[in-house]
């Protein structure tokens, strides 16, 4: 309650005596009748963010948003004031959150901070320490407004925050960044996997390892030769099912978990292509066991069969 007294630029009195009670007084400033806000939350109406279209998900379909929020009045204010464009689910509280989000794997997570059950700090906690889920961005929403509030939000892994009363329209300019940001950091990372091994990257928006992926290339790897690793035998190795790795990797590279196993395999082919191993050679080394198939997805990838790729490397 101080915090949002403070936020409206007024004064909280407190008197209390023993056996007698406590009265508590709070003075809030008078404003013209033209610049009160207009809805009983406190937050302002217009969704307009000046943004002319909503930003696509990473899967290339429109984005989910799972919202957690234990006040009913305000979840179906954020969901009205959110483009329409927008899928939502929701949940009331932070473990009906992690549910969701295991079970729908959304785009993007609005919490609140203070709930029942669990609260949205070990929400967001649990949420990004769980390799199936941790790449998913998170807005925390609370009145709490102090210093350090803000900084256990972001310590918990928390992509952006605010405190309320907030606008809409800057709700909805960090949904739309967030978004953005996660479109092109999976551009990057399908680049880096299409991209022939040790070759330099040109420049790209500068990004981190993930470790999710790293994780990945090297089970693949311990397994590049062999034909009968596929889809099934890494998700057993990454200890997923089969269904979040696929809309995992769907997220992160835009890619099915096949396809991010040939591609894979097919980097790694490009290094023994240099070093002087005909594509039939290659093409086993790799995990093909059939060499027209190899030169065909190669073909596919890089826009010219092996022994062309050998010639010019």
């Amino acid at each position: 309650m101080k915090e949002l007294v403070e936020l409206q630029r007024g004064q909280i009195t407190v008197e209390s005596q023993l056996g007698q009670g406590t009265r508590f007084q709070v003075f809030l400033p008078l404003q013209p009748a033209a610049e009160l806000v207009p809805e009983k939350l406190g937050i302002p109406l217009s969704s307009d963010t000046g943004l002319t279209a909503v930003a696509q998900a990473s899967t290339g379909e429109q984005p989910l948003i799972l919202l957690v929020e234990d006040n009913p009045e305000l979840a179906d204010f954020i969901q009205d004031s959110l483009p329409q464009q927008y899928r939502i689910c929701r949940a009331t509280n932070g473990a009906e959150g992690l549910e969701q989000a295991l079970s729908e794997l959304p785009d993007l997570v609005i919490s609140d901070v203070m709930m029942p059950v669990m609260d949205g700090y070990t929400f967001c906690h649990q949420l990004k320490a769980d390799e199936r889920t941790s790449h998913i961005p998170v807005i925390l929403l609370t009145a709490k407004a102090a210093l350090d509030s803000r900084l256990e939000g972001l310590t918990r892994g928390a992509d952006d925050y605010l405190t309320k009363p907030f606008h809409v329209p800057e709700l909805n300019l960090r949904i739309h960044n967030l978004l953005e940001r996660q479109r092109r950091y999976q551009e990057y990372l399908r680049q880096e996997l299409s991209r022939p091994a040790s070759t330099p990257a040109p420049s790209l928006p500068t990004a981190p390892p993930d470790p999710f992926l790293e994780k990945l290339y090297t089970v693949v790897a311990e397994r590049l030769d062999d034909t009968a690793f596929g889809v099934e035998q890494l998700a057993d190795q990454m200890n997923m099912s089969r269904v979040h790795l696929h809309r995992k990797l769907k997220t992160l590279v835009g890619l099915p978990a096949g396809d991010v196993i040939r591609n894979y395999r097919l980097k790694q082919a490009t290094r023994y292509l240099r070093e002087g191993l005909n594509s039939s050679e290659t093409a086993y080394r790799v995990g093909f066991d059939s060499p027209p198939y190899f030169a065909k997805c190669f073909r596919e990838v890089y826009q010219m069969s092996p022994s062309e790729f050998a010639r010019q490397n």
